[in-house]
């Protein structure tokens, strides 16, 4: 596979075998208390002693006054998202301006919360290793660019953690190999330095806030994304929704698109393939029970 003729799109569905909240998972979340959500969604596993985070998160939303304690009012506000109906957040806080902070503060801790190390191993990222991101370490092609529509830094992490140990004294030019665009922000950099957040690190939840952009209730196509896919010869879409917003942000369409187009589709309706292929025009569907992983290992896409 030639990177400087391909172009990844990431989903929700791609973070997900690595312990992360799809949108409506997330919405649960932020329903409940932390530690029952979670529970309830089955990432108890990922729970690390959150109940120092739990008052940080607090503390950082609002100023305590007599008037106004922190549990009350934060319990106001998720009744109201919760009788809202409204599946988005992000949507929940475009209508409500005063709730956006504790949004964004509030997924910041949560992904922060599943970012760990012991969910990067095997799956997809694996297979994007071994069989894509290794054999073009010794060419001198251009990066792969991968545009991501997630928050968490998962992918950028398990590369570099699997450049380190791979290739020690190779790592900046491994990692040079891949240029990720966030399109809604992302956690942060990663890193110790300063402006940098560690990795699963939630009680620096506070410095992610700032990198995280709440989803807008409409479309506007980013032109820059626009030219970069529509240049490259070939998109493959990994755990893609195909929501008709998000499609519309990355500007392509029919007569503005790569040659081929390639999409996993497992869990995917025939009305979204239907509505995607009316935007997009032909893409070439993974089977209906293949994962990221198989599609990777089985697709044409990365021949």
């Amino acid at each position: 596979m030639a990177n400087q003729d391909t172009v990844l799109i990431l989903g929700a569905g791609a973070s997900k075998p690595y312990g992360f909240p799809t949108a409506s998972e997330l919405g649960l979340m932020i329903n409940g208390e932390l530690p029952d959500a979670f529970a309830k969604l089955k990432y108890n596993d990922m729970l690390r002693e959150p109940v120092g985070s739990w008052q940080k998160f607090l503390e950082a939303c609002f100023v305590p006054t007599k008037e106004a304690p922190h549990h009350p009012f934060f319990i106001q506000l998720q009744k109201q998202f919760r009788e809202s109906e409204i599946y988005s957040i992000d949507r929940f806080a475009f209508l409500h301006p005063n709730s956006e902070t504790m949004a964004r503060h509030y997924i910041a801790l949560i992904l922060l919360l599943c970012e760990r190390q012991s969910t990067l191993s095997s799956g997809w990222y694996r297979a994007f290793w071994n069989d894509v991101l290794i054999p073009t370490i010794t060419s001198d092609s251009a990066p792969l660019e991968i545009v991501t529509f997630n928050y968490d830094r998962s992918l950028e992490e398990y590369v570099r953690r699997a450049s380190k140990a791979a290739y020690p004294t190779r790592q900046k030019e491994v990692l040079a190999k891949i240029r990720i665009h966030h399109v809604y922000g992302s956690l942060g950099k990663l890193g110790h330095g300063d402006g940098c957040v560690e990795y699963g690190e939630p009680n620096y939840f506070e410095n992610s806030t700032p990198f995280i952009k709440l989803i807008p209730p409409r479309a506007e196509a980013n032109d820059n994304l626009g030219d970069l896919i529509a240049s490259k010869k070939k998109a493959l879409f990994l755990g893609f929704g195909f929501d008709e917003l998000n499609l519309g942000v990355l500007g392509i369409h029919a007569g503005r698109r790569p040659k081929q187009i390639f999409a996993s589709r497992m869990g995917l309706s025939k009305r979204l393939e239907k509505a995607a292929e009316e935007r997009l025009g032909p893409v070439n569907w993974g089977g209906p029970t293949q994962d990221v992983e198989k599609f990777i290992h089985e697709s044409e896409a990365f021949a």
